[in-house]
């Protein structure tokens, strides 16, 4: 069955489900976040497909790099994975991306079970032999917690999304400023899906703009 929709129709549908979400979302906000399991990764790259020489490596950070102080008050437990970000700016070599990939899995199937998963993402990784890496990436981690698992994700402002990502994730968010002064209050978008039942629910709330 093709599920792959175009821009519009995606825009249309997103604007439909924010609106059936509206009413509820003071509810979902005040409920109890307590001893939630969240786990957390990072896995981005501004691939330029020009660039002559191609990335071989990835560069494997703390997690807690990721700037999460939104959610200091939040009472969510942050269970922290594996984060990878390569090092250069041309083409991701096959190897070094599904050996990223692997172990950003791996540490997420060693975590679970978790009741959310938050990756930040850019939105821009190319790779040979995957194509855009972190929509694999986020298909990857969709098998490993299961379909009732709510995932969320941020992305940059101008990361080339494509559609079938949305398949994956349940929150897709952008950063909106350019320097990047949001970068800190951003993950409080995602917040949300620890507090709202969006699979349970069947309300998908999505923000951001896909291409085929």
């Amino acid at each position: 069955m093709n599920t792959r929709i175009g821009r519009r129709d995606f825009l249309q549908q997103t604007a439909a489900a924010i609106a059936l979400a509206g009413p509820g979302l003071g509810n979902a906000l005040a409920a109890p976040t307590a001893g939630k399991r969240v786990f957390v990764a990072g896995f981005s790259h501004e691939t330029n497909t020009f660039h002559p020489v191609p990335t071989r490596s990835f560069a494997y950070p703390k997690t807690g790099e990721l700037r999460l102080t939104a959610w200091s008050d939040s009472g969510l437990l942050v269970v922290p994975g594996v984060s990878a970000y390569p090092s250069g700016g041309g083409t991701v070599t096959e190897s070094a991306c599904r050996e990223a990939m692997g172990k950003v899995i791996a540490s997420l199937r060693a975590a679970v079970p978790v009741d959310a998963a938050f990756l930040r993402l850019h939105g821009a990784m190319y790779a040979e032999g995957v194509g855009p890496a972190e929509t694999e990436l986020l298909r990857e981690v969709r098998d490993a917690v299961g379909p009732k698992v709510p995932i969320a994700c941020t992305f940059d402002l101008h990361g080339n999304i494509p559609a079938r990502l949305a398949e994956s994730g349940d929150i897709l968010v952008g950063l909106k400023t350019a320097p990047h002064s949001d970068g800190s209050q951003t993950p409080n978008w995602p917040d949300v899906f620890c507090r709202t039942p969006w699979r349970a629910g069947c309300v998908r709330c999505l923000t951001c703009s896909p291409f085929r």
